[in-house]
């Protein structure tokens, strides 16, 4: 949540921004979208679909969906290292 929480703060001017705060109604827009996937992926060292942040347009579902797609890219890096 923090990466994503820093990530938004960044972007919009106000600071209090919830997790639960919808991406669309505090003014984003397709710009902001691009800054914002921009920056996680750098943060996380990962590439994100920008359709992410349509789909899931809070921190708290954006950082559920990250955390997942983390977990499956670990876990799909540990089986290509396992298969000779």
């Amino acid at each position: 949540d923090h990466i994503v929480y820093k990530s938004w703060i960044k972007i919009f001017t106000q600071r209090d921004i919830s997790i639960y705060d919808n991406f669309f109604e505090l003014g984003g827009h397709s710009l902001k979208a691009i800054q914002i996937i921009a920056q996680l992926e750098t943060a996380l060292d990962l590439k994100i679909p920008i359709q992410m942040l349509f789909d899931y347009p809070t921190i708290y579902d954006l950082s559920k969906a990250l955390t997942s797609l983390i977990n499956f890219k670990t876990s799909t890096v540990e089986i290509a290292d396992g298969v000779e």
